[in-house]
């Protein structure tokens, strides 16, 4: 009988998890603008505003998500004892790097409620 490892989740998931909401957070605000930006209009658009409601909500998860994220990359759960083998430092710089950069993007998207009416005013 095999004895089945416990799987953790990654801090790439919850970073892209926390995309992923930021972008169906933002989907009320930057859709519509995305696509008359296009020059793709239509009565429809406006079922895109079914989410807004559910707004706060999702970026309450998107937030979730990166401090998850957050505190799998800067407070490891593994202790590595000298001598063993330990992730390599520049495999930890870019994974703070890509939490930076998709921390900053899901910023943008979740704040674009607020300063869209300035582009698009």
């Amino acid at each position: 009988m095999e004895v089945s490892e416990s799987k953790t989740i990654s801090s790439s998931h919850y970073i892209t998890a926390g995309l992923l909401a930021s972008a169906t957070a933002s989907i009320c605000c930057l859709g519509p603008f995305a696509l008359m930006a296009t020059g793709i209009s239509g009565a429809w658009m406006s079922r895109l505003m079914v989410i807004e409601p559910m707004q706060p909500f999702i970026i309450a998860l998107t937030m979730l998500f990166f401090a998850l994220a957050g505190w799998k990359i800067f407070y490891p759960t593994k202790k590595y004892e000298q001598g063993s083998s330990c992730p390599a430092q520049s495999i930890k710089s870019s994974q703070k790097f890509a939490y930076f950069l998709a921390g900053s993007l899901a910023s943008i998207l979740v704040s674009s409620e607020y300063w869209i009416v300035w582009i698009a005013g």
